[in-house]
C-alpha cells in the first residue's frame, strides 16, 4: 500500500481495481465506491486518478479555469 492508497483491508477485498468495468477507454479509472483519489496504474508503473472522486473533479475544474484564464490573458494582451 502506498501513501495515496486509503483503502482499508476490508475494502481491498471488495474493490478489484483491475476490473475492466472501472476503466473507461482503458485509461480513465472511474469507481464511485473507491475512496482513493489516486490509484495504481492498470498497466506498468505509475498512477491514475479516480475521476469519480470529488477532489479530482475539483482539481480538473480548477485546471481548466486556469488554462482558460491564461488563454484569455494572452489573447487580450
Amino acid at each position: 500500500m502506498s501513501i495515496f492508497d486509503r483503502q482499508s483491508k476490508k475494502q481491498t477485498e471488495i474493490i478489484n481495481r483491475k476490473n475492466p468495468a472501472f476503466w473507461k477507454f482503458e485509461v480513465f479509472y472511474y469507481n464511485k465506491e473507491d475512496r482513493s483519489a489516486i490509484v495504481g496504474s492498470r498497466f506498468g508503473v505509475g498512477f491514475a486518478f479516480n475521476y469519480a472522486h470529488t477532489a479530482v473533479k475539483i482539481g480538473l475544474v480548477l485546471l481548466a479555469a486556469a488554462i482558460i484564464a491564461l488563454v484569455v490573458l494572452v489573447v487580450v494582451l
